[in-house]
């Protein structure tokens, strides 16, 4: 049985190729990317990257954990400074490569927009007034589901 992947391991992926690109990311685009991590891993097989819950916030899937820990930066920016990723990790991972050719090219309000057109977030904040603070969790088969579809049609993998 492999290594336990967290959330964490996936955001410093991600932070990790926006340094190697020179590019910045704040803590909403690094929600969205980490979602759209665990979704298309979902959809493409069937099992969760990582185990933490993703929630439908207002402004798009969170993970709480990852929110506290990069909470500080508000929506500057996250610091690059002194990132390694654990040897043996995720460079590997074809998914999260694709994932940041699609999507780490946009900007975080870009990235909310899309992702409150999208099933699982509009569906689990289905009867919510737009500025009610949720905790309810987006699921995994939500997730699975509405991009395994997408698979079937106009889909970017």
């Amino acid at each position: 049985m492999g290594k336990r992947i967290l959330a964490s391991d996936v955001a410093t992926y991600f932070l990790l190729s926006a340094k190697k690109e020179d590019k910045k990311i704040s803590n909403e685009k690094l929600q969205k990317l980490v979602y759209y991590a665990q979704a298309w891993t979902l959809a493409l097989t069937e099992k969760p990257l990582f185990s933490e819950e993703i929630e439908a916030w207002i402004h798009g899937p969170v993970i709480p954990s990852l929110f506290r820990q990069f909470k500080k930066y508000g929506d500057k920016p996250i610091s690059l400074v002194g990132l390694t990723l654990k040897k043996g990790s995720l460079w590997d991972n074809d998914i999260l490569e694709e994932v940041w050719r699609i999507y780490g090219k946009y900007d975080a309000n870009y990235l909310e927009i899309l992702t409150h057109q999208e099933d699982p977030w509009l569906y689990t904040r289905d009867e919510m007034e737009f500025e009610e603070s949720s905790t309810a969790e987006i699921t995994h088969e939500s997730m699975r589901d509405y991009y395994r579809m997408k698979l079937g049609r106009d889909s970017y993998f």
